[in-house]
């Protein structure tokens, strides 16, 4: 006797391709801002460095990205504590998005997580993680 598993609902592989979307969004926003040193300049402080910014903003970019690359694809698999694990990291990329102030990529940003965190926690999601 052969187990059938349902695929996941549309709700959820939704979900799935905003957090990876959201990962490759960060990736390049930072990529952009090394490509173009300039705009980071008009913003600094006086005495502060390109590098001093960049290279905080890439580490968490890369964190970040490489957590919802790894946590979401977990999650199309059934793993309901990848649902859990994507909520804390989307937290706390929130909080870090949020407290140097408002940016477009930041807006956007914003706009991205709260899509994915919509859909990753809709009722047809939580049904298909329970069947699993």
């Amino acid at each position: 006797m052969t187990e059938t598993t349902t695929p996941p609902p549309t709700a959820l592989r939704g979900a799935v391709g905003v957090w990876l979307a959201t990962a490759v969004f960060g990736v390049f926003t930072v990529g952009y801002l090394w490509i173009r040193p300039d705009a980071v300049r008009e913003v600094l402080r006086p005495g502060g460095s390109v590098a001093e910014v960049l290279g905080p903003l890439t580490v968490a970019a890369l964190l970040f990205g490489g957590a919802y690359a790894v946590f979401a694809p977990l999650l199309l698999r059934g793993r309901r504590w990848a649902r859990v694990a994507l909520t804390v990291t989307a937290f706390l990329h929130l909080l870090w998005v949020m407290l140097p102030g408002v940016s477009v990529a930041g807006f956007i940003t914003v706009l991205m997580i709260g899509i994915a965190a919509v859909l990753t926690w809709r009722r047809s999601t939580a049904h298909w993680l329970k069947e699993q």
